[in-house]
């Protein structure tokens, strides 16, 4: 914890806009630049019983750490663990631009094993497509996912929108249609998504959002939602120079 700490003080003081609540971004980010997020999406529906449970807070959440880390110009490795099946990843990918247009895009491959049952670990690949078309208008964001996860033979769908409000704010969205995988994984009843509003800081990002799914990534998200009730989720990004 005191390296972390003492990586986060060293760390250079850039803001930024990049990162989706679920959905994959393109990232160009020079070599030794690293990003730890920090993402909770709680158990509890929000407007239940609002005050007594805090949103829903106070009923359990889903909670991620992931690092993004870059190595080579384009060139990342990430590790995350997300409490929900135990589930821990690693993987590498590649982003680029399209030189002269607003356009980038990101390739990258995972290995992630979780918790199927009480009893044994399963483990997957999980292949990440993503482009983006950054800014259009100097207003709208545009991202779209493609997932492919070998466990549930699964090819996952997402789309996005980023709006910016102010300088330093923006609102996000993002839509996940419910997809079936193999016979043992049929999608949910309901197509997942989120609404929310991220605020940029020197160096970090704050994410308040809303949606159906207390479900993490475009592997998960892919799967679709149990119901269309509303859950609360936060998520919190830091860019480092390491």
């Amino acid at each position: 914890m005191f390296a972390l700490l003492a990586a986060a003080a060293s760390a250079a003081a850039l803001g930024y806009e990049e990162g989706m609540p679920n959905l994959v971004s393109p990232y160009l980010l020079e070599p030794g630049i690293s990003e730890i997020t920090i993402q909770h999406r709680f158990y509890g529906e929000a407007f239940d019983d609002a005050i007594d449970d805090f949103l829903g807070a106070d009923l359990g959440a889903n909670i991620s750490i992931g690092l993004r880390s870059f190595v080579a110009p384009g060139i990342e490795l990430d590790l995350s663990h997300t409490r929900a099946a135990g589930e821990y990843s690693a993987g590498a990918g590649f982003n680029s631009s399209v030189s002269g247009s607003p356009v980038s895009f990101h390739v990258s491959a995972h290995w992630f094993t979780l918790e199927a049952n009480q009893e044994e670990r399963e483990s997957g690949f999980c292949g990440i497509a993503s482009v983006e078309a950054g800014r259009l208008g100097d207003l709208v964001a545009v991202t779209a996912n493609a997932a492919y996860d070998s466990r549930a033979e699964r090819l996952g769908l997402g789309f996005g929108l980023d709006a910016v409000v102010t300088e330093n704010i923006s609102l996000q969205g993002e839509y996940w249609p419910a997809r079936d995988g193999g016979d043992d994984f049929p999608a949910d009843s309901m197509d997942a998504w989120c609404f929310g509003l991220r605020a940029s800081t020197w160096g970090h990002q704050f994410g308040l959002l809303f949606g159906n799914s207390w479900l993490i990534g475009p592997r998960s998200m892919a799967a679709g939602a149990d119901d269309d009730e509303i859950r609360m989720g936060l998520t919190i990004r830091r860019r480092l120079a390491l």
